[in-house]
């Protein structure tokens, strides 16, 4: 079965996309050395994956434009729209990410240190969480 071209489903697919850079980037580095271009992926894949999901819900472009790259926001209208999260992590992830993705200070590696859970632990979640978004998004395609 052929899915349709939407917003949302675009979103969601760039979403994995942004996933797998950071997959990419810490098997080519284990040490983590790239540790804030991972996180700046993952936050990109779990921002993208929750507003594909709320396009699909109806949310429309400007109000997702304003949700702005708060990740915690997104994650919360998501469930109020009907997400149902398939992990306990996963909604931790996006608090613990959240306030150093938001300000980009991860972007630019600027501020002080910051305490994230491990690069692996976080790239599992994430996945589970974009698997999680694809499919109770297209459901009702099927």
């Amino acid at each position: 079965m052929s899915l349709p071209d939407t917003p949302g489903l675009r979103l969601i697919s760039s979403a994995f996309a942004f996933l797998r850079a950071a997959t990419l980037l810490h098997e080519d580095d284990p040490r983590s050395l790239t540790w804030a271009p991972c996180y700046v992926n993952l936050g990109l894949a779990i921002e993208l994956g929750l507003k594909g999901f709320l396009r699909e819900q109806g949310m429309s472009d400007a109000e997702q434009k304003a949700l702005g790259h708060d990740l915690v926001r997104a994650f919360q209208e998501s469930i109020a729209r009907g997400f149902a999260p398939t992990h306990p992590q996963q909604s931790k992830l996006a608090d613990e990410i959240n306030p150093h993705y938001k300000d980009m200070s991860l972007r630019y590696q600027i501020g002080v240190s910051v305490n994230l859970p491990s690069l692996e632990d976080a790239i599992n979640v994430t996945s589970l969480l974009m698997q999680a978004l694809y499919l109770q998004s297209t459901a009702k395609y099927r």
